[in-house]
């Protein structure tokens, strides 16, 4: 989700060790494991070492724009996937402090909500959040998509994330394991790096460049993302073992004929929500995240005025992120 700036009295509500509420994990799995501190495991995984990185990376939940963007994108896609809202059984993927159960919960009630990640940490403060978001079923446990599953199929009919499946090496076998478990109707919906999007913001920063010399700290952070593309774009795309360079670092930049590939893999409907968002504050956003300053802004804005063409609000690659959903049924 995007980076939100932390409250300094906001804190993780639970440490590590402490003790997760009770909750009837069989009817979920049969194969549950837990560990010596009573974690549930969905996934036959290890815990990974090392720990999230709270400090710079991981926001409060707790935020508005959390609701907002359940509604503008997930929502649409479970109501056209033919499930009900009001009796969805959702398994989350990667939910790290909760931003998205956070957004889906104060819009919907569902039958049954399920938050995983991969840090214990997370998974603590998850368990304790949930219940203060909503009177729903809710619980929390460990999961690795990239690991063999342990809940039963056909359980869960929405299994959602954000911004998880580029950092899983084996991404298509990780979906298509979790689409095979996935009930009928039902839908995966993922919110994911688009390719489209960072080419577009490359190729318009370049052209601007011609005309106006970035100030030296963006024109690195610029520099920094061509490199960032090019690594995922070239000729090492497919390469596991460059990728695994990467460790649980980005590995992946997806464009159309990626998700149609995976689609087809899977056998699997695919669906591409629109972002609704003005495309040319897009562009001058991600400017202004790499520091940019106003006078830079101003002239990139009366640039992509001049550029850019009637009729460009209806591009795909209208944000550097893209939300898609896989339709089973």
């Amino acid at each position: 989700m995007g980076i939100l700036k932390v409250p300094m009295s906001w804190k993780p509500a639970q440490a590590e060790n402490t003790p997760l509420p009770a909750f009837d994990w069989s009817n979920v799995s049969e194969e549950i494991k837990f560990s010596d501190t009573g974690l549930p495991f969905l996934s036959n995984s290890h815990i990974p070492p090392g720990n999230p990185d709270i400090e710079n990376q991981i926001s409060s939940p707790e935020h508005p724009w959390n609701v907002s963007f359940f509604r503008q994108f997930h929502l649409p896609m479970i109501q056209s996937a033919g499930v009900d809202p009001a009796g969805c059984r959702i398994l989350e993927i990667g939910s790290g402090f909760g931003q998205l159960a956070y957004g889906t919960l104060k819009t919907v009630k569902p039958d049954l909500y399920i938050a995983t990640d991969v840090f214990p940490q997370l998974v603590s403060v998850l368990s304790d959040s949930l219940p203060k978001w909503t009177t729903a079923t809710t619980a929390a446990a460990f999961l690795d998509p990239q690991d063999p599953l342990l809940f039963k199929p056909q359980v869960f009919n929405v299994i959602q994330s954000h911004s998880v499946l580029h950092h899983v090496l084996d991404y298509r076998a990780a979906v298509r394991a979790l689409y095979d478990r996935l009930a009928t109707p039902g839908v995966l919906i993922f919110c994911e790096p688009c390719l489209e999007g960072y080419l577009f913001l490359l190729t318009t920063v370049r052209m601007f460049m011609k005309s106006a010399p970035l100030p030296e700290p963006l024109a690195k952070q610029i520099a920094l993302m061509e490199t960032y593309i090019l690594q995922r774009t070239g000729a090492q795309r497919a390469n596991a073992d460059f990728l695994r360079g990467f460790g649980t670092g980005d590995k992946y930049l997806y464009s159309a004929y990626d998700l149609i590939d995976l689609a087809e893999d899977v056998g699997a409907k695919l669906y591409i929500q629109k972002d609704e968002r003005v495309l040319k504050n897009n562009l001058k956003f991600e400017l202004q995240l790499r520091g940019s300053d106003e006078h830079t802004l101003e002239a990139f804005d009366a640039f992509l005025s001049d550029l850019l063409p009637e009729g460009v609000e209806n591009a795909y690659f209208s944000d550097l992120r893209q939300v898609f959903s896989l339709r089973k049924g």
